[in-house]
């Protein structure tokens, strides 16, 4: 009879021999876990192509600005003779770069007896499906943030196609601009009403005051010139800055601006002043004629 000693020796040597071929059989064993670059971010991918479902733990190592739609490490089983993808992952900040690398580490289960390989999809197909599953996950974030740009997200059609500019003058820039001129006028006619005050000009400053009551009524009820919301600030600055024609546009606001201002200002002054009593002219030979011109 053999002395438990041994027997806890023998025991020893035995699990450490099935370990060892364990290992050796995950080593050489036909398993692979693929990362593939996507257009926005990348795809595991794992490959299965012997007869035994492959337990894999994979952990996410040297993660840097990444998100992904799984929860890491992960654990997966994969069944013999098949191909799954894994996870997407791309960069929490698009703006910035992001970088990764993952571990795997993987357990054989017992094979079944009789095992058929299954049709395997072609490497192309698998490409464009995950393509357009991490387009799908990145749709959201995406859309926001071309909108801020005046760009639209690419439609299923093709990666390649062309975002179109989506922003028009009469619905991001005219609303801020409708406002902003309505307070420009209002602004001149109140420093001419002022000037016709100080002239004694009582019939024309009464149409000055009248002209800014229906400005200021105009702009404060008609276009809600207090409800900072209404004048779309955001879409004024991305038709600004992301539409082709924007210069072209601004060039012609500022025109009209300097033009209402020339006339608003300008137009009737003399007039009044040459309406002006004359000088007395003992006052005149006494003081300085320029003061009553």
């Amino acid at each position: 009879m053999r002395p438990p000693a041994s027997k806890s020796v023998s025991i020893l040597l035995a699990l450490l021999a099935f370990l060892f071929a364990s290992l050796a059989s995950a080593a050489s064993y036909p398993f692979r876990v693929e990362r593939i670059e996507l257009n926005g971010g990348a795809v595991l991918y794992a490959v299965n192509d012997g007869p035994a479902t492959v337990n894999a733990v994979i952990d996410l190592t040297n993660s840097i600005n990444v998100s992904s739609d799984r929860v890491w490490p992960l654990s997966v089983s994969i069944p013999p003779h098949t191909q799954q993808v894994l996870a997407y992952l791309y960069p929490s900040n698009p703006q910035a770069s992001y970088q990764w690398d993952y571990r795997p580490a993987i357990t054989l289960a017992a094979p079944p007896r009789a095992s058929t390989p299954a049709a395997r999809t072609p490497f192309k197909d698998m490409r464009e499906e995950a393509q357009k599953e991490l387009r799908r996950l990145l749709e959201p974030a995406a859309r926001a943030s071309m909108k801020l740009s005046g760009k639209t997200w690419p439609s299923e059609a093709g990666e390649n196609a062309r975002p179109a500019t989506t922003l028009s003058f009469d619905k991001d820039a005219l609303p801020f601009l409708l406002r902003a001129f309505g307070t420009f006028l209002s602004l001149l006619v109140c420093a001419r009403l002022f000037t016709y005050l100080s002239l004694k000009a009582w019939p024309e400053a009464a149409v000055a005051a009248a002209l800014e009551c229906a400005l200021v009524c105009g702009v404060v009820v008609f276009l809600r010139g207090l409800d900072s919301t209404t004048w779309n600030i955001a879409g004024f600055k991305a038709f600004l800055w992301h539409h082709e024609w924007s210069a072209i546009y601004l060039g012609c606001v500022l025109l009209i601006f300097w033009s209402s201002a020339g006339i608003i200002l300008k137009s009737g002054l003399p007039a009044i002043t040459n309406s002006l009593p004359a000088p007395d002219p003992v006052k005149a030979a006494i003081y300085n004629p320029r003061e009553f011109r």
